[in-house]
């Protein structure tokens, strides 16, 4: 992570995502732990590097160890990185992520898949409603940066035009 952040910010990035890697099957003790040492080491890299950091869903199968990650952590240079196609096989409905981690919801990565896997299809060429995507995307109410995930140029053509036939996540 030390060294994702140092390469970020001689590249110039403004914002750095990394996976949650809370195991998804551990609560209690376990949860509360990683949250206190995940909290001091995020807010420390975002102190010692100046940057964004957003913490991405994945492995999680609910938004709790995320959830409370974020209520731990009061500075807002870091925040979630909601991965749709995550979200698409968790066990939470996506509406359900937006209503657990709506206000810290500060990037978004975009791909589809058919519910079971973490496919990296273009997007609409899977199972994922992208209509309620870009209703729960439209009522963030802030501008936010968005990654495709779809496999090659190609998957980011298609998934571009989808969008921009249907005018979702602004594209126009």
């Amino acid at each position: 992570c030390r060294e994702s952040c140092a390469l970020a910010v001689l590249l110039g990035a403004k914002n750095i995502v990394f996976h949650s890697s809370c195991f998804p099957f551990l609560r209690g003790g376990y949860l509360e732990s990683w949250v206190d040492t995940c909290a001091e080491f995020y807010m420390g890299l975002a102190e010692q590097y100046q940057t964004h950091i957003y913490i991405e869903n994945s492995p999680d199968l609910d938004p709790q160890p995320i959830r409370e990650l974020m209520r731990r952590i009061p500075d807002e240079r870091i925040g979630v990185c909601l991965d749709f196609g995550h979200a698409n096989y968790s066990r939470v409905p996506i509406q359900g992520w937006f209503d657990a981690l709506g206000d810290r919801i500060g990037y978004l990565h975009l791909s589809d898949n058919n519910g079971a896997f973490d496919d990296h299809l273009p997007i609409g060429e899977g199972k994922l409603d992208w209509e309620e995507a870009d209703r729960l995307w439209r009522g963030i109410g802030k501008d936010i940066p968005l990654t495709l995930e779809v496999g090659g140029i190609e998957g980011v053509e298609r998934s571009l035009r989808y969008l921009k036939e249907r005018r979702y996540f602004g594209m126009e």
